[in-house]
């Protein structure tokens, strides 16, 4: 596969991406009120901290010792 065309459908998938974000920001800021996608940006940002660390502290062998 060549780079224009990874390029080419990296750059589809942000655009994707950027559209579902703006249009739940949007929803967001008309039913709650100009805090409400700031407030829940700050809330998935803990969401994912905390998944990161709750799958950094994972031992990988345990994984294997089970099967």
């Amino acid at each position: 596969m060549s780079i224009r065309l990874q390029l080419k459908k990296q750059r589809r998938a942000n655009w994707i991406a950027l559209l579902h974000a703006s249009v739940i920001a949007g929803l967001l800021w008309n039913f709650f009120g100009p805090q409400a996608p700031f407030i829940f940006g700050a809330g998935l940002s803990l969401f994912a901290a905390g998944m990161l660390i709750f799958l950094m502290n994972r031992n990988p062998k345990q994984k294997y010792e089970q099967l």
